[in-house]
């Protein structure tokens, strides 16, 4: 027996009420339900159990609000809709709900390159002596490199910041370390998914790139899956290979990745992208 509308709305209700409406509206729902954000955004995605949605989306948000905490609400009671299967889309809407992380960097250029330098993972790799490393847009043409959109500078206070590209040696793989900084939010506090699609493509692209004809190519298609929010000022780590090389077409997949100090990383969009090689081999607009 499914509750009714006038049980849903009360137990979403609760999410209104501060400071305890969050924990009396999870108290209701089982370990064993499935959750699911729509739309296309950092935000979105499954999760299979509320255990699972707590530790990948609410208590990493919740960790960013200033107090009294956020506050819910249902947007459109009459627009709830539901199906014979059990399943329920409600929209809600925030209330006078603001973020406490400053809106800013917070973290000098100096200690960016410091944390990267002495991280395990970049330092495992340099000592495995099977990557080459090197700057992105290190070598790029200063005419082109100052129309870029992802150089680093372009962005407001430096903030986002391709620090280092480390390759398999030969190609085909590519790892690159980035801090994202303050200025780069969708929702406050929440890097911008659009940003994050934007980094896969342009990592995934430097990763097959060599072994196209010409050097270079265009993204065909591009299908990016937001699993988990990347709150700003951190560090995260781009991972592309590519899968298939057929004449100028290649196929390649990656996911970005936070970057804690210690502990292990979490999985915050994953894509998959086909690029082709122009037929005259060089790219468009050179």
């Amino acid at each position: 027996m499914y509750p009714t509308n006038a049980e849903i709305e009360s137990i979403f209700g609760e999410l209104s009420k501060v400071p305890s409406g969050c924990i009396a509206f999870l108290n209701h729902v089982d370990d064993g339900v499935k959750w699911e954000i729509t739309g296309q955004n950092s935000l979105s995605g499954h999760w299979t159990s509320k255990s699972e949605f707590m530790n990948t989306v609410w208590l990493p948000i919740i960790k960013l609000i200033a107090e009294p905490g956020p506050i819910l609400e249902i947007a459109s009671p009459e627009r709830m809709m539901r199906n014979e299967d059990g399943w329920v889309a409600i929209e809600l809407k925030t209330k006078d709900t603001r973020t406490k992380t400053p809106i800013m960097p917070s973290i000098s250029p100096l200690a960016i390159q410091t944390f990267i330098e002495d991280h395990p993972m970049v330092q495992g790799l340099r000592q495995s002596g099977k990557f080459i490393e090197y700057r992105g847009y290190g070598d790029y043409p200063h005419h082109l490199r100052e129309r870029n959109l992802c150089r680093p500078s372009h962005w407001p206070g430096n903030d986002t910041h391709p620090t280092i590209c480390i390759c398999r040696s030969g190609w085909g793989n590519l790892i690159e370390i980035l801090y994202f900084g303050g200025h780069v939010s969708g929702y406050p506090g929440i890097v911008h998914g659009g940003l994050l699609a934007t980094i896969l493509d342009e990592g995934l692209g430097w990763c097959c790139f060599p072994s196209l004809p010409g050097g270079a190519g265009a993204t065909v298609t591009l299908d990016v899956r937001y699993l988990s929010p990347l709150p700003t000022d951190s560090f995260a780590v781009l991972k592309a290979e590519t899968k298939d090389v057929v004449g100028r077409k290649e196929w390649v997949e990656g996911h970005i990745d936070t970057l804690p100090e210690n502990g292990e990383p979490t999985v915050v969009a994953e894509a998959r992208a086909l690029f082709v090689a122009p037929r005259n081999g060089n790219p468009p607009g050179v």
